[in-house]
């Protein structure tokens, strides 16, 4: 009996793909005896076939997948390949109202929102996912349609249309960001600025300041830690403005964003 641990010899590849399609990831192994597959999709596992087969993708298919090769003499396991829809991109939404939030307030949204189109027709909603506690509201709005529109121009309308949805009463605050992606943030008076990106991407803000957009579809994105290679004022600038942006938050002088964005901002 031959004893070999299992290699991957053909690395799954990375599918951008429309709605609707189907979709087939191959891993290609060696090893003996003949390696088991498993297959993983945001490190939990899917299936175990050879190939991992998808009929007719969906919203729910978007994620980062990898195959892993084991028998009794080791394992082994692929880079990540990322499933991703053509056209397809979400974005949340806070809203803090200054009354309890009602079913009836969220199904007025939901209505509003759905189907509407957005940025001289060039995108339109698919649909809102609301929920509500208190005099909070979380949306998940899902639009398809040309995602190279400019960030600030999607989110304008779409904090045009939260505010149109309930006749600008009740909202005191909205913050609306990239949800299935890295959302844009600066700091510095714009020194430095961190452009939306896609999920996995990286994004290079010099020759010597990049990070990466982790996450997952299911969670949303979120900025990993800044990589510095070179000697800049990156880290200096970035403390000081989280330390203002706290004091800001504690003595309640202006509406800040969410802090989960502001630590984005300043991790390192």
């Amino acid at each position: 009996e031959c004893q070999k641990a299992p290699k991957i010899t053909v690395q799954p590849e990375s599918i951008f793909t429309t709605m609707g399609s189907p979709v087939t990831l191959e891993c290609h192994t060696s090893g003996c005896p003949i390696p088991k597959i498993t297959w993983f999709k945001d490190n939990a596992i899917v299936s175990n076939d050879p190939y991992l087969v998808i009929q007719a993708v969906t919203l729910s298919d978007r994620g980062f997948y990898a195959c892993k090769a084991e028998n009794n003499y080791g394992y082994a396991f692929s880079s990540e390949a990322k499933l991703s829809l053509k056209g397809v991109y979400q974005y949340s939404a806070y809203l803090q109202l200054n009354i309890s939030a009602t079913l009836n307030i969220v199904d007025e949204l939901s209505r509003y929102l759905t189907g509407r189109s957005v940025v001289n027709n060039s995108a339109n909603i698919l649909f809102a996912n609301i929920s509500y506690s208190g005099t909070t509201i979380n949306a998940l709005i899902t639009l398809a349609g040309n995602n190279t529109l400019p960030y600030n121009t999607i989110v304008s309308e779409i904090y045009f249309l939260l505010y149109a949805a309930l006749e600008y009463k009740f909202i005191s605050t909205i913050n609306v960001q990239r949800f299935d992606g890295c959302p844009l943030i600066s700091i510095c008076d714009d020194r430095y600025v961190w452009r939306e990106t896609e999920l996995g991407s990286i994004y290079t803000l010099s020759p010597c300041i990049y990070r990466r957009c982790g996450g997952t579809y299911s969670t949303g994105g979120q900025w990993e830690d800044v990589i510095l290679t070179c000697n800049t004022d990156y880290v200096s600038c970035a403390v000081s403005e989280l330390e203002d942006l706290v004091e800001e938050a504690l003595n309640n002088t202006k509406t800040i964003k969410p802090f989960e964005l502001l630590l984005q901002q300043c991790h390192y």
